[in-house]
């Protein structure tokens, strides 16, 4: 009993995926690693996850703007309600539909000012890699 039970949990996880932890107040590192700035004239702040999905989540994308009113107001109050749990959150759980809708909603933006590096470390947040590649021995191959 004990084993077909340990199976059911282990392929409820494979198919319907796990929620995982993100502590969204961490800054956005640019390609120099130091954090990307905020645009405020006066008191420039580093960038974080947070601020930088709650952007992308409650500003409209012209598919948004295509829908059903009455679906667009359902659809909007999800982004806002996913916007607000992002924003300043230390120890977030997300799903992994959440995670993936804010990775697409991220990469939509890329032509409206987020640059590659921005979008590369949103993938590696979402998606880590477990081996990082060295570049020494790329060269030396």
């Amino acid at each position: 009993m004990l084993k077909r039970s340990t199976l059911l949990l282990a392929f409820a996880v494979l198919c319907f995926g796990q929620a995982r932890h993100f502590d969204f107040t961490k800054p956005i590192l640019g390609p120099d690693e130091k954090p990307l700035m905020a645009f405020d004239a006066k008191n420039p702040v580093p960038l974080t996850y947070g601020e930088l999905f709650r952007s992308v989540l409650n500003a409209p994308t012209d598919e948004d703007k295509q829908k059903p009113v009455l679906e667009r107001a359902a659809w909007s109050t999800k982004l806002f309600d996913l916007g607000q749990l992002v924003y300043g959150n230390k120890d977030c759980v997300l799903s992994i539909d959440d995670q993936k809708l804010i990775k697409d909603r991220v990469a939509s933006f890329l032509g409206n000012g987020v640059s590659n590096s921005v979008l590369a470390r949103v993938s590696k947040l979402f998606d880590p890699i477990e081996k990082s590649v060295n570049t020494k021995e790329l060269k030396d191959e």
